[in-house]
């Protein structure tokens, strides 16, 4: 009798480990699993290089010098966008000074890191410099009228 206590007991100490690496195994998969989202908000200063309905492309940090210069592109909500200085965003062209604040959503997970920037808000600051209109060459050949001058 004593021996089939001792048995159901063994038995009972063996499915309650059982039960408990199972559970230590689950939680830690859920671990590896989990994807960790973290937002920041920033803000970038450039000239538009390029503007659709729902796209922005800020050139930044250009170095003439060099001939080097950054660009980042940002989605955008055009019914949540909020625009300062001016009325729409079909006032904004190309050449265009503006401030960008964007999201940046990063997520970090076990199948690895991605990385989503969406614009918030775009303040305009100046406008595009203006190109100077090239100088007509002058025609040698063209014949010039000189008048005679008086002798009095």
């Amino acid at each position: 009798m004593l021996r089939k206590s001792n048995s159901i007991n063994l038995f009972i100490i063996i499915m309650i480990i059982g039960l408990i690496g199972t559970a230590w195994a689950q939680q830690k998969q859920a671990k590896k699993d989990k994807v960790i989202t973290t937002s920041t908000l920033k803000a970038v200063e450039g000239e538009i290089s390029a503007l659709t309905k729902n796209y922005i492309a800020i050139a930044y940090d250009k170095d003439i010098e060099k001939g080097t210069e950054n660009e980042m592109s940002f989605p955008f909500d055009p019914k949540t966008m909020l625009l300062y200085h001016k009325r729409s965003l079909a006032e904004l062209n190309a050449g265009d000074r503006v401030l960008v604040q964007y999201e940046e959503v990063k997520e970090e997970s076990r199948q690895g890191n991605s990385i989503v920037n969406k614009a918030k808000s775009i303040t305009f600051i100046k406008p595009a410099p203006k190109e100077p209109e090239p100088i007509d060459p002058v025609d040698n050949n063209a014949e010039l009228a000189i008048k005679a001058m008086r002798s009095e």
